[in-house]
């Protein structure tokens, strides 16, 4: 495991920077992106989950919230447009995202767990 005498095969989402089965602790680093923290549980999303964000996000504001010729969408002075929900489990956490307008996206990826 992380920080044992030796190298073994980091949880998913984590990748050693050191060759494989090395002698050492192990120089972990995850692939995930932070996006958040409630009390000792922190939250993250997989760069396939944030790349899936971004498209739905910017294909939604385009079709739902956009005027022709407009370059972004205003969501006010400090945004706000969408809300990230995290559901902690026994397996994993889904994730889903929700415009104001009520439309979401799961990007929980069930078959990962």
């Amino acid at each position: 495991m992380i920080g044992d005498k030796f190298c073994k095969l980091p949880p998913d989402g984590w990748s050693c920077s050191r060759e494989p089965e090395h002698v050492g602790p192990c120089a972990a680093t995850s692939e995930l992106e932070y996006i958040g923290r409630r009390g000792k549980e922190a939250f993250y999303l997989t760069d396939v989950q944030s790349k899936e964000i971004s498209e739905w996000s910017q294909k939604h504001d385009l079709e739902k919230h956009m005027e022709p010729g407009e370059t972004f969408r205003y969501s006010g002075a400090i945004g706000g447009a969408y809300t990230y929900s995290f559901t902690p489990t026994s397996l994993g956490d889904a994730v889903t995202v929700q415009c104001t307008c009520g439309e979401e996206i799961n990007v929980s990826h069930y078959e990962d767990w």
